[in-house]
């Protein structure tokens, strides 16, 4: 585990440590999290209550994860903002 933390210290930017795969899969996935939240705020906002419901916003950010990441970060984007 140490050799790990010292190969991210050796590292020199962030581009770097973001060309690991995993961690792309991470980020996006909270990335899309924060939009899966945001996006439906905005939308209610911005279009009125009724029209939310119409259109259905958060699952845009779900429809992405699923497309760019995959199942298991599709279901924790929508696990995310299912609470709320």
């Amino acid at each position: 585990m140490f050799e790990k933390v010292e190969t991210i210290k050796r590292q020199k930017s962030l581009g770097e440590i973001l060309s690991n795969k995993k961690a792309k899969y991470i980020v996006g996935t909270i990335l899309l999290s924060g939009i899966g939240i945001a996006l439906p705020r905005i939308f209610h906002v911005l279009a009125g209550e009724s029209s939310g419901a119409t259109f259905l916003p958060m699952h845009i950010a779900v429809l992405i994860a699923a497309l760019v990441f995959g199942a298991t970060s599709a279901s924790i984007v929508c696990r995310k903002f299912s609470n709320i």
